[in-house]
């Protein structure tokens, strides 16, 4: 049918803005399968995302949720990218993280005490890969990820456990963890299927799992607890990261206890130099900080006990008849 008479294609005004920021996603299958396949040119590229997944609270610093108002708009698209942020057909169509080898942020290992080192005797790949050879070999490495520095170690290795949790003086709440996929999960821990849909979700919470009699780890890891809290890789680097780890990883806040986890690179390098030797950065900057949410099931619910990256900032369903409620807030 032809346009109706007077019928115009006109700039739009500039309002005020009505959207909403989405919450930080974890990457999902078809971001995973590239990074995997060598012959994919996002091949072991630790910051794959499209518009299912990826950065989105962690990065933005204004609103509309556009490129040029996160960190990413100090990364100029390559040609390969940009034809994919303008193909309407493409599912990286207007994901404002979208990036490659080429063109976005890189990942390097570093010492945290400023003293240049080599990879080559670590690995043949890549500085993420690197970065596993030093926890195999029983270090611990701050890493930087979407939301926040972590403290990595190797969970079956009780004198490096030990080791982080006497510099990180945390004495006795149980550290995070960190397993490749759900079988390593299972020689450790209980798994329901709500609770596999659980870590497998968008959201990718710490789960708190029941013990099982199965394997050990390091008894430092969570002493005196019935319960472990266990995630799957939920971005790009982390993925990479575990391809190697046959054991569990440590994945703490990177911090000393009570203060606030690092998210600047200057920070995070005299704050974490006591507590690692090796630091695993990049060159994203984190806008907002997000701890990792922690939920566990109670019967058939689902109980949050930190509500973070993967789901804030999205609303909070409030039942039926709470607007009649006093307006008092309690913190």
């Amino acid at each position: 049918l032809p346009a109706p008479k007077g019928f115009r294609i006109v700039r739009s005004q500039s309002t005020s803005v009505q959207t909403n920021i989405s919450a930080d996603a974890a990457t999902c299958p078809d971001c995973i399968k590239e990074v995997r396949d060598p012959f994919n040119r996002r091949y072991r590229y630790p910051f794959t995302n499209c518009t299912n997944c990826g950065p989105r609270l962690s990065i933005i610093k204004n609103l509309p949720y556009d490129r040029p108002f996160t960190s990413m708009a100090m990364f100029p698209m390559c040609q390969d990218c940009s034809l994919e942020y303008n193909d309407p057909e493409n599912r990286r169509f207007h994901a404002q993280a979208n990036a490659c080898h080429a063109c976005g942020p890189r990942a390097r290992l570093e010492r945290l005490d400023g003293r240049v080192f080599s990879t080559e005797s670590l690995t043949q790949l890549d500085d993420v890969d690197a970065c596993a050879t030093l926890l195999k070999k029983g270090e611990i490495v701050a890493i930087k990820g979407i939301g926040g520095y972590h403290l990595a170690a190797d969970a079956a290795n009780e004198q490096t456990v030990a080791r982080l949790r006497e510099a990180k003086q945390r004495h006795h709440k149980p550290f995070a963890l960190m397993a490749r996929d759900l079988e390593v999960i299972r020689r450790y821990c209980h798994v329901t299927d709500s609770e596999a849909d659980l870590l497998n979700s968008s959201q990718s919470p710490i789960v708190l799992l029941a013990i099982n009699d199965g394997d050990k780890l390091a008894a430092s890891v969570a002493p005196n607890q019935k319960s472990l809290g266990f995630m799957l890789p939920y971005t790009a680097l982390h993925h990479l990261l575990l391809t190697r780890m046959d054991n569990p990883i440590v994945l703490t806040s990177g911090n000393l206890a009570d203060e606030p986890q690092c998210i600047e690179d200057a920070d995070a390098k005299e704050r974490l130099g006591q507590l690692a030797d090796y630091v695993l950065l990049h060159d994203r900057e984190i806008v907002n900080r997000l701890d990792d949410s922690v939920v566990r099931l109670i019967g058939a619910e689902t109980q949050i006990l930190r509500r973070s990256r993967g789901y804030a900032p999205e609303p909070i369903e409030l039942p039926e008849g709470f607007e009649k409620a006093d307006r008092i807030l309690a913190m």
